[in-house]
């Protein structure tokens, strides 16, 4: 099942703006059984939803001017542990450079309401 590969990994979220990165996050976030309403961090950077069993991390790294930034925000310190984390517009800085295993979740838009999502499982050695 895709949700147990998601859950508690650091998920990488690539595509254009629109193309349904919030969504999934809102959906996994319901489906872990979070009530709240989940939005997007654009403004915020960051949201945090707690779980049962896991602390969701959603960022939006959209509104960042550099990699320098995610030191200021406390990134490397979030995506330490055994969270589920979400980083939207993960390709703007490399993000992947910095896990040895994550998950891509690519986003292409087909039509105004249907999206492809191809998601990629990298399991490094760390």
């Amino acid at each position: 099942m895709l949700y147990n590969k998601l859950y508690n990994k650091v998920n990488l979220l690539i595509g254009d703006l629109g193309s349904g990165k919030t969504t999934f996050v809102r959906f996994f976030a319901k489906t872990s059984g979070i009530k709240t309403t989940v939005t997007s961090p654009t403004f915020n950077i960051l949201q945090t939803y707690n779980c049962k069993d896991t602390t969701i991390y959603h960022f939006d790294l959209y509104r960042l001017e550099s990699s320098l930034e995610l030191e200021e925000i406390g990134f490397y310190e979030f995506t330490k542990g055994n969270n589920t984390i979400f980083i939207e517009w993960a390709d703007k800085f490399n993000i992947e450079n910095i896990f040895t295993r994550y998950n891509k979740i690519s986003f292409y838009i087909i039509e105004e309401n249907k999206r492809k999502i191809m998601v990629d499982i990298k399991n490094g050695n760390s």
